[in-house]
């Protein structure tokens, strides 16, 4: 057997996927995405099966939306068999509340990127695990949220917005951060909680929501 040159093999060599994963995810899903996105198999992978779908299609067909999910249904499919370590270490990272998805161009399919996926009706920005759930805990998970929000003022009432994904004991939970503008009729920080299959509860105080958390998790 042929010995693979050096230099391929380290093109089309795997990263230690959970690590990647949980050094990135915690601050931001989009590093994390754009992390995964710049690994040379995926870019290998990505320009192959771009190029394939894109030939398979008559230009015409790439405005129509039918062909467009066919493009990103056959993509992602390929994106989930090509990379399985990739896939289960997305599951493990987020005790399974993530999956491995494409953030599909089917204008420019090339461009496409590898996204985690958290099926929820919000954007989430950042994943958090939450191995302890006491108040000290959870109050440094709150701080880290707000470091995380654009240093400039915001506008009045346009607060700066950050939502988290917080996952303890199997389950799901959105954690919301704004901060308002100083003049705006309000706290300067307000939270939201977005529990899953429930109404979200707005407009609360920090000790509330931790409160809130505490009492679910008990």
């Amino acid at each position: 057997m042929c010995a693979v040159p050096e230099n391929e093999a380290a093109d089309t060599a795997s990263p230690n996927w959970t690590e990647l994963l949980r050094t990135h995810l915690p601050v931001s899903v989009r590093a994390a995405n754009e992390a995964l996105s710049r690994v040379s198999a995926v870019q290998k992978w990505m320009r192959t099966t771009a190029s394939e779908i894109a030939a398979e299609q008559p230009p015409s067909a790439m405005q129509d939306a039918t062909h467009a999910m066919h493009g990103y249904s056959t993509a992602r499919r390929a994106l989930n068999e090509s990379f399985p370590d990739l896939r289960d270490a997305i599951r493990t990272a987020t005790d399974g509340l993530g999956a491995l998805d494409l953030d599909w161009r089917p204008f420019s399919p090339h461009l496409s990127q590898v996204q985690v996926t958290f099926n929820r009706d919000y954007d989430v920005d950042a994943f958090v695990r939450v191995d302890d759930a006491t108040r000290s805990v959870l109050n440094t998970h709150l701080d880290a949220m707000q470091n995380e929000l654009p240093e400039s003022e915001p506008f009045p009432r346009r607060p700066h917005t950050r939502t988290a994904l917080w996952a303890h004991g199997g389950e799901g939970i959105g954690v919301r951060v704004h901060r308002h503008h100083p003049n705006d009729d309000v706290h300067r920080h307000t939270f939201a909680l977005l529990p899953p299959n429930e109404k979200p509860t707005t407009d609360l105080q920090r000790d509330a929501l931790l409160t809130q958390l505490l009492n679910r998790w008990a």
